[in-house]
């Protein structure tokens, strides 16, 4: 019965997969990463209902302020920026030790 037990993790994805288009997209990420006002406002009417979402909004306008000059950057980036050196270093040397311990 393994076969069934394996085949379950894949029969979840599918089932994700088939339903994720319908499902609406972040606030968050609809107004702070594409700017799109009218978008989230529309998300969080179908997430939350009509009720009182203003304060919420509020909130992520003020964010989306205070980080107005800061770029986003990609993987890339991220990976080439000297201060992010040591913890990458740490992250590393922690995942090589626990590959090499035999801990699983």
């Amino acid at each position: 019965m393994w076969n069934v037990l394996l085949s379950f993790s894949g029969l979840v994805a599918l089932i994700q997969l088939l339903f994720l288009p319908f499902f609406p997209e972040s606030p968050p990420y609809l107004l702070l990463q594409k700017g799109d006002k009218a978008g989230c406002v529309k998300a969080m009417k179908q997430l939350w209902g009509e009720g009182n979402y203003h304060t919420e909004f509020d909130d992520m306008m003020k964010e989306k302020l205070v980080t107005k000059g800061t770029k986003i950057m990609n993987v890339l980036e991220v990976l080439k920026e000297p201060s992010v050196y040591p913890q990458l270093r740490t992250m590393l040397l922690l995942l090589l030790s626990l590959q090499l311990c035999g801990l699983s």
